[in-house]
């Protein structure tokens, strides 16, 4: 809903995992400089704990602050072109500080064109959340769905739990997936599983690390 509502206003936005260290949290907002931090209470405690400044941004705190659902239904009257940026998303900073790199309209534009044809997207398909709301691949998967009429389902779970997300697979029918091979192969490995081995699958997309190949 936030990202929706961003995207709405004409902004973009950074993704931060609430499973994100606080120290890489206060990181990516000092350096992208975001005017607007929609969260919620527990994650503002953290970032007080690191003497992050505050002072100059909104703080919009969605648990605590329940005025904005009084806000107007209409859709706000901007204008979006192919050069503004949609997103910024950061590096895992494996080798330095986390580095932002922003991604513009025209290009996920694109990347939703290739995608959307590539696997045939329909207003049928089920799209599965398994990757983390940080994760460059997870943001084409949160508007494929929506630009075809398609279904999010998004998990019931604080960390990843493969026992939740076999039991969502077999209970919502869920036709597509995309995530990085590890978080995959523990949903698969055990072949006596409720709903295995998925029928109503009809693609998995895997990507951001090797995949293993079994015989």
């Amino acid at each position: 809903v936030a990202v929706l509502g961003a995207l709405k206003a004409g902004a973009a936005y950074v993704p931060m995992d609430s499973q994100y260290p606080s120290e890489r949290l206060a990181y990516m907002l000092e350096d992208s400089k975001a005017p607007v931090l929609l969260t919620q209470k527990c994650i503002v405690d953290r970032l007080r704990e690191c003497d992050v400044n505050l002072h100059d941004t909104q703080v919009v705190e969605l648990d605590q602050q329940p005025a904005y659902l009084n806000a107007p239904a209409t859709t706000p009257a901007v204008s979006i072109s192919g050069d503004d940026p949609i997103y910024v998303i950061y590096t895992s900073g494996s080798t330095g500080k986390p580095k932002g790199a922003v991604v513009r309209h025209s290009g996920e534009v694109n990347l939703q064109h290739w995608y959307i044809n590539a696997l045939n997207i329909t207003a049928q398909d089920k799209f599965l959340l398994v990757s983390a709301f940080g994760f460059d691949l997870t943001q084409k998967n949160l508007f494929a769905p929506l630009l075809t009429g398609g279904t999010l389902v998004i998990p019931s779970m604080e960390n990843y739990d493969v026992e939740v997300i076999a039991d969502t697979l077999q209970r919502e029918a869920i036709s597509i997936v995309n995530c990085a091979p590890s978080a995959f192969y523990p949903v698969v490995e055990e072949t006596g599983r409720k709903g295995y081995p998925f029928p109503a699958l009809r693609y998995l997309v895997l990507g951001g690390e090797p995949i293993r190949m079994n015989a």
